[in-house]
């Protein structure tokens, strides 16, 4: 399929996702599911884990706004900032998109939105790639692993030279030195892990996930480019039932049905995390902040 054709497509769809919606406000959550809609979420348990720790501090990046402007649905083309990673995007009936500069998750089926969610992205020193992949299950109540070589490993591992161990162990984080001399670091599933309840199971040799976290209070922050790379998502359990099939109902019996660990497998659904600074919300093109300033 020629270029020019995807975005023609993609156009296309994003204006009939927007088709009959007048009001510019971004909804933290948009959701279509009728099953859904009278679904109350659970209150997230707030903890003040050190695995996170690094999250609530400051980021020094560029103030944070947005720009809109009026457009005629007829005459848009997508120029500049397609969503060029999105190959093949007219032969996919249902999709997810993470847009790093607006800081949100976007899910697509038969040409409508159907799901619109606040995400937490990579900070400016550990930025959230952009790839295209597939998500094709979910594991519920994950263990943590310590991405190898990254910035966390650093500071765990200065923690330990330095004689403050204890502080590691205190939050649940287990570790042991491999045979080169470094160490390897861990943390049990539980509310006080790192991923949060679920994690979505993809195909990412980089160790970026989407997933849920324990430290939800981050949502409310303008600037949400705080994590180390993975994407947290807000809305985790209207995700996974619409990737499940389900309700949000029986998703969440399904996970409180036991605490241990385990996946379920979902039907393939293409993931595409991209970093585009013009997007079509609500029928209205969005210039968002170069958060990463790469443009």
């Amino acid at each position: 399929m020629k270029k020019k054709h995807i975005f023609v497509a993609l156009s296309a769809l994003l204006l009939s996702s927007c088709a009959g919606q007048h009001n510019a406000q971004i909804s933290d959550n948009f959701l279509l599911n009728t099953k859904s809609e009278a679904f109350n979420t659970k209150p997230a348990r707030l903890t003040d884990n050190f695995s996170d720790e690094y999250d609530s501090q400051e980021v020094s990046v560029p103030e944070y706004k947005t720009e809109e402007k009026d457009i005629v649905s007829d005459k848009l083309e997508i120029t500049g900032n397609e969503y060029n990673s999105m190959a093949h995007i007219s032969d996919e009936s249902r999709f997810i998109v993470v847009n790093i500069p607006s800081q949100l998750l976007r899910v697509f089926e038969n040409g409508r939105e159907v799901l619109r969610t606040t995400v937490i992205v990579g900070a400016p020193e550990s930025r959230t790639p952009e790839m295209e992949t597939y998500i094709n299950g979910v594991v519920l109540w994950p263990n943590w692993t310590v991405p190898p070589r990254g910035r966390i490993e650093k500071k765990y591992t200065s923690l330990i030279n330095e004689g403050k161990a204890d502080v590691l162990a205190e939050n649940g984080i287990i570790w042991k030195k491999r045979s080169d001399g470094t160490y390897q670091f861990s943390q049990p599933s539980g509310e006080n892990n790192a991923l949060g309840k679920i994690k979505f199971d993809m195909h990412s040799p980089t160790y970026v996930y989407l997933h849920d976290t324990n430290r939800p209070d981050l949502y409310n922050k303008a600037r949400r480019a705080l994590s180390n790379g993975c994407v947290r998502v807000k809305n985790y359990q209207q995700l996974a039932a619409w990737l499940m099939g389900i309700s949000p109902e029986e998703f969440y019996a399904e996970l409180y049905k036991t605490s241990s660990t385990r996946r379920i497998s979902t039907p393939k659904v293409k993931l595409y995390i991209v970093y585009q600074n013009k997007e079509i919300i609500d029928g209205k093109e969005v210039v968002w902040e170069d958060i990463y300033n790469k443009n």
